[in-house]
């Protein structure tokens, strides 16, 4: 085979993907990604005690989620010093 049909073969497969690609995302079924939160506020029948009480729920675990997110954030900027000081996986990096 010729190096140009390879090329040519190459750059039609990468295509193919890239087109399957989008259809696939295009056509998707994104309302899946909606999820249990939206399926318990719209879906279900909730007396006001209940709505109250899962916007308590909801609310400590937003403060937590947060706390919770800070504190990944500050061990990845540690570990990420970690690297760049020791450029390899030594012992700071691995604690």
């Amino acid at each position: 085979m010729k190096t140009t049909h390879i090329v040519l073969a190459v750059l039609l497969a990468a295509i193919a993907g890239c087109l399957g690609a989008i259809a696939a995302d295009r056509w998707a079924n994104h309302e899946a990604d909606s999820g249990l939160h939206e399926f318990v506020h719209d879906e279900l029948t909730l007396t006001t005690d209940q709505e109250q009480r899962l916007d308590a729920l909801e609310g400590r675990f937003g403060v937590e989620r947060a706390r919770l997110e800070g504190s990944a954030r500050a061990a990845n900027a540690r570990l990420a010093q970690a690297m760049e000081n020791e450029h390899e996986y030594g012992p700071e990096v691995s604690a």
